[in-house]
């Protein structure tokens, strides 16, 4: 089963620490993007598009730029998720359902509702996830 999703691509940078971040930063600022803080999440710098189009193909796909370091506990909580759910299809549709629940209490076009509502409303089920795939991460670890 595809899983539905908003229309945005998340795209990590993913740096080997932060002594490597300002040169990145620059990169970025010189292809159009500005340094938007860490939003909140500590260790993960977000930035966001200017205006002025620099390359037509990426400038046009809609997407949320991050750079962080390879360690971050975000970034790994986010791949862990993500491995999980595609090694799982149960958990998998489970959280299709709880996507399919919140877009029928709030609609489609409501992205800030719908992401509190995901957060606040359905932490038990990120957090065991999360707990599950770090234990399977761990394991398969120890495997090899």
């Amino acid at each position: 089963m595809g899983m539905c999703a908003k229309p945005i691509i998340d795209i990590i940078i993913v740096i080997e620490n932060m002594d490597y971040f300002d040169i990145i930063k620059n990169e970025l600022e010189f292809i159009g993007n500005f340094h938007n803080g860490n939003q909140g999440i500590e260790g993960r710098e977000a930035f966001k598009k200017e205006k002025i189009i620099y390359n037509k193909t990426l400038d046009e796909i809609n997407h949320h730029l991050y750079v962080c370091t390879k360690d971050n506990a975000e970034y790994k909580r986010h791949i862990f998720f993500r491995n999980y759910l595609n090694k799982n299809e149960n958990k998998k549709h489970e959280y299709y359902k709880i996507k399919m629940e919140i877009i029928e209490k709030i609609g489609n076009e409501n992205r800030k509702e719908y992401v509190e509502i995901k957060e606040t409303e359905y932490s038990w089920f990120f957090e065991n996830v999360i707990r599950k795939a770090e234990e399977f991460e761990n394991m398969e670890r120890e495997m090899f």
